[in-house]
C-alpha cells in the first residue's frame, strides 16, 4: 500500500517520537520504519500497526497527495501486449465467422458513443478526471500497482464510464429506432419493410456491441486490476 511520506513524518513529529520509539510503539523493526518513511510503501499489516500507534485510520496515512505507482518491466509489458493481441485476434475470428469485418464497422456510431461518454465523464468528474482515465489505460501493461486513494478514485471513474458507455449506446439505439419507425411510417409495404429492417437491424445492434467491447473488454478489466491492488 502506498502511503504519504510527509503525513507519516508529520504524525511522528507530532508525537515527539524518534524512529526507534515509533518502531517499539507499533511493533515493527527499525529498518522497516525507516524504509516506510523513505519509500512510502508498506504491507497491509505494517499500515495497521502504524495506524494503531498513531490512533488514526489507515486511510489517513495515505494522504491526499498519494500517487499511483506501478512496476514496469519489459517482460510484463510484453506479456500484456500478447494477451491483448490474442483477445483482439479471437474477437476478429469470431466476427469473421458470421460476416465480413467491415459489417461491424460504423464510425459515426463509435464516435457518438465515445463523445457522449467523454462529455458525461467531464460533467461528473471534470476534464482532469477524463484525462486521468485516459492516462490510466497504461496500467493494463503494469503489475504491482500501488496508490491507495488515487487508485480508488480512478476505479470509480472507470465504473462511472461503464455506466455512461451503456447509457450512450441506449441513446444512440433509441434515436436509430425512432428513425426506423419514421421510415416505416412513410411507406408501409412488405418490400419496403424488408429493406428498412435489412439496413437498420445491424445499425441498431452495433451500439450495444461497441458498448460491450468498450466496457467489458477495456474499462472493467482496468477497474478490476486497480481494485485487486487497492489493499495490497
Amino acid at each position: 500500500m502506498q502511503l504519504s511520506v510527509e503525513k507519516l513524518k508529520q504524525l511522528r513529529r507530532r508525537q515527539g517520537w524518534s524512529q526507534e520509539l515509533l518502531a517499539k510503539a507499533c511493533g515493527l523493526s527499525l529498518r522497516t520504519v525507516q524504509r516506510i518513511e523513505s519509500e512510502g510503501r508498506a504491507s497491509a499489516e505494517s499500515v495497521l500497526a502504524l495506524a494503531s500507534a498513531y490512533q488514526v485510520s489507515p486511510v489517513d496515512l495515505q494522504g491526499a497527495n498519494a500517487v499511483i505507482e506501478a512496476d514496469w518491466t519489459r517482460s510484463k509489458i510484453m506479456r500484456a501486449i500478447v494477451i491483448i493481441a490474442l483477445v483482439i485476434g479471437l474477437m476478429l475470428s469470431l466476427f469473421s465467422v458470421v460476416a465480413e469485418i467491415s459489417t461491424y464497422i460504423d464510425l459515426p456510431i463509435a464516435i457518438l458513443i465515445f463523445c457522449f461518454t467523454s462529455l458525461l465523464t467531464c460533467l461528473s468528474v471534470g476534464v482532469e478526471g477524463l484525462l486521468m482515465s485516459v492516462r490510466g489505460v497504461k496500467y493494463l501493461f503494469a503489475e504491482d500497482i500501488q496508490g491507495g486513494e488515487p487508485i480508488r478514485r480512478l476505479a470509480n471513474v472507470y465504473q462511472q464510464q461503464i455506466t455512461y458507455v451503456y447509457a450512450s449506446a441506449i441513446l444512440v439505439w433509441l434515436v436509430g429506432l425512432v428513425a426506423v419507425v419514421i421510415e416505416i411510417g412513410q411507406q408501409f409495404d412488405l418490400h419496403h419493410l424488408q429493406q428498412v429492417f435489412a439496413y437498420s437491424i445491424p445499425v441498431l445492434i452495433l451500439p450495444f456491441l461497441y458498448a460491450v467491447i468498450g466496457s467489458e473488454m477495456l474499462l472493467r478489466p482496468l477497474k478490476s486490476k486497480l481494485l485487486v491492488h487497492l489493499d495490497d
